[in-house]
């Protein structure tokens, strides 16, 4: 092969795999970041799945922020991104491993806990990764957080009488429709992670 046509071809390839490569690390990243989180708050394992779910939409929102995207914006594009994820997962499933309809839902009401508590570090005049996960992190022991699709705050609407149906547009759908009151549910659980010494310090209690 001809030096320039082995180049193109190897820019090519790198173009198609590093993006690939990019989204495994984050999501490996995230998983364990959310995985170390969930045991410095003592909660059931299960919850690292919430965790990770609030802190990737916590740090998206956070880089939004950070290149000047409105706040209003940056919180509906990082759940447009949350549904596109779940369109993802969803379709790129054997159907017999899709995700029920209340898991759906519960990993939506997740990434909006990660957009609020994220948008709560920011107002406190902090900043960081540690920061957001800790947040997110106490949100999860404070309940705040779905812990599984079987939670109570999860409409029986979504599912109806059989919490194992899997259907992604109803989950959509519900959530769409209670987005608004399950952000006010999530914002009235913030207050109380206080700041530490002053706005200005680099750490809450």
């Amino acid at each position: 092969m001809h030096r320039n046509a082995r180049i193109v071809a190897t820019v090519a390839i790198a173009a198609t795999l590093i993006p690939n490569v990019s989204v495994i690390c984050a999501y490996a990243y995230f998983k364990a970041e959310a995985v170390a989180e969930t045991q410095r708050q003592e909660l059931p394992a299960f919850f690292a799945n919430s965790i990770k779910h609030a802190f990737a939409a916590g740090e998206t929102y956070a880089l939004l922020r950070d290149v000047g995207v409105p706040r209003g914006p940056a919180s509906y594009a990082v759940y447009r991104l949350g549904q596109l994820n779940e369109y993802a997962e969803f379709y790129g499933r054997p159907v017999r491993k899709r995700d029920p309809t209340r898991e759906i839902y519960k990993d939506l009401w997740n990434n909006a806990s990660g957009v609020l508590a994220a948008d709560w570090v920011d107002r406190q005049g902090l900043s960081g990764s540690k920061n957001r996960l800790k947040a997110i992190g106490l949100m999860s022991a404070r309940d705040t957080l779905l812990g599984t699709f079987m939670d109570s705050r999860i409409p029986e609407r979504v599912s109806g009488k059989r919490p194992e149906t899997s259907d992604l547009q109803q989950a959509l759908k519900a959530f769409r429709q209670d987005r608004s009151p399950v952000y006010g549910i999530i914002e009235r659980a913030l207050p109380p992670i206080r700041v530490r010494d002053r706005p200005g310090s680099q750490a809450f209690a």
